[in-house]
């Protein structure tokens, strides 16, 4: 019953092939991680009796013939599309994400809307409270104790042993209480090959176990619920969600979910490169954009979520772009050269 198991999918997957390589070892950031205005999309596969626990340093592990069974999209939102009372309460919060809730036969949930609100910190990404609306209110509701999910940065040998605490009252009407240990290490890194391309990648094991507490006061209905899984995931450079991620429950891999395209050169990865070319506004932008770092008549290659070219721009003679008809969505500018390696976010309403 927790927020995490709420929001999974049901999933699976195929063989395992592991041979030596001799490749880089990658750090990654928050940068690389989920980002406010982005939309993630992750394909299904049935569920496997597979071992997914091998691990180490320099793998090669092979996954190439995973088969999708549908996808999943996964919007996270910049914090300043919240509500008032959200943003007000999360104030360092870096973006949130919708999650549905149970059903339940005979009675309905009293809430039309739930979020989980994360934030980066300079040591971990935690999950630190959730929104629920109930008619026309947003409430807040802070973990007592912050949910870390990931240590900051991400490097081969990193851990974190986190306890979470989380309940949510409203009288009359709902009790939900999670209680939750989080053990995380990366475990490993190498390469992963997948349907849609290799990537390089950090693996990281999580080992979950708690206990969510669920109670309807006015039908007189309450349970409690152990949660104890084990995830493995597979992180890239820029790609904000896992490449690849098993979930096991009882031994068995039942949460399976990977990502179909190619590679993205996208928006996390900007922070590594020069900031030479900037947007300067509006933010969002609609009709046009204004641009410093560039030259007129300069081609800008426009990339969208899934790190695909889907336009090039040519600069006017007062810095600005024409983006008139470009769907809403958020996207990275680059020049068509690229020769300083420069890229600007774009976002567009």
């Amino acid at each position: 019953m927790h927020i995490s198991r709420i929001i999974a999918g049901t999933i699976g997957l195929t063989a395992l092939t592991i041979a030596p390589q001799f490749n880089a070892q990658i750090s990654l950031n928050s940068a690389d991680l989920p980002q406010g205005g982005m939309t993630y999309n992750r394909a299904n596969a049935n569920p496997s009796l597979e071992d997914f626990s091998i691990t180490g340093a320099n793998m090669a592990w092979d996954f190439g013939n995973l088969q999708s069974i549908g996808d999943t999209e996964t919007a996270y939102h910049a914090m300043s599309d919240a509500s008032f009372t959200i943003a007000f309460v999360f104030s360092n919060a870096d973006h949130y994400t919708s999650f549905d809730l149970p059903e339940f036969e005979g009675f309905e949930i009293p809430i039309s809307g739930a979020t989980i609100i994360s934030e980066y910190s300079s040591s971990a990404y935690s999950t630190v409270g959730i929104g629920i609306s109930i008619e026309s209110l947003d409430l807040p509701v802070a973990y007592n104790d912050a949910d870390a999910t990931l240590p900051l940065p991400l490097t081969f040998g990193a851990s974190l042993n986190d306890d979470s605490e989380l309940a949510l009252d409203i009288p009359s009407q709902i009790y939900f209480a999670s209680n939750l240990n989080r053990d995380v290490t990366v475990d490993g890194w190498g390469t992963l090959t997948l349907p849609g391309g290799t990537f390089e990648v950090l693996r990281v094991k999580t080992i979950i176990s708690g206990t969510d507490s669920l109670n309807f006061p006015a039908q007189e209905i309450g349970f409690s619920i152990p949660d104890n899984r084990v995830i493995y995931a597979w992180y890239a450079a820029g790609e904000g969600l896992p490449v690849l991620s098993i979930t096991e429950i009882a031994d068995a891999p039942i949460i399976i979910s990977f990502k179909e395209g190619s590679p993205t050169v996208g928006l996390a990865q900007m922070s590594n490169t020069p900031k030479n070319l900037q947007v300067v506004g509006p933010i969002p932008a609609r009709d046009f954009v204004q641009l410093s770092g560039v030259h007129a008549g300069q081609l800008i290659d426009v990339v969208d979520a899934t790190g695909r070219l889907s336009a090039q721009l040519t600069v006017g003679s007062d810095g600005q772009v024409n983006i008139s008809g470009m769907p809403s969505g958020t996207y990275v500018l680059s020049a068509s050269d690229n020769a300083s390696g420069s890229a600007a976010r774009l976002v567009v309403e």
